[in-house]
């Protein structure tokens, strides 16, 4: 049998856990952090679900329709920029060799299909 002095170890072990797991959830809470991405604010929603289960009341979610998540915006006009920049140069090089010339063709197309293909997936 278990021995009083044991549960209340027992106790103030899940205590401190439960601390340190609540401190982890207002980090992630934070401007930052929970709006950076779709898996940021899964994680942060998972963790408050988890925390709501332990102190026995309703979870408090983070809806994902009102924020503008940081990271893949930001990212994809990064990329969108890179992709285009990098096709304008690629048609400012002028070149006398044909195998070159046709070499360059081939790869500008290339770049203008995968940036096609990537506004078309993102929607932008």
């Amino acid at each position: 049998m278990i021995q009083y002095w044991e549960l209340l170890k027992q106790l103030e072990e899940w205590k401190q856990h439960l601390k340190c797991a609540k401190e982890m959830l207002d980090i992630q809470g934070q401007k930052g952090n929970y709006d950076y991405d779709e898996y940021m604010l899964g994680l942060y929603n998972g963790m408050e679900y988890i925390i709501s289960l332990f102190e026995t009341r309703e979870p408090n979610y983070i809806s994902g329709k009102d924020i503008k998540f940081i990271n893949n915006k930001t990212q994809q006009k990064e990329f969108i920029e890179y992709m285009n920049k990098t096709i304008e140069e690629l048609e400012c090089d002028d070149v006398d060799d044909e195998e070159i010339k046709g070499y360059l063709i081939q790869r500008i197309d290339t770049f203008k299909e995968i940036l096609a293909k990537y506004k078309e997936i993102t929607g932008i």
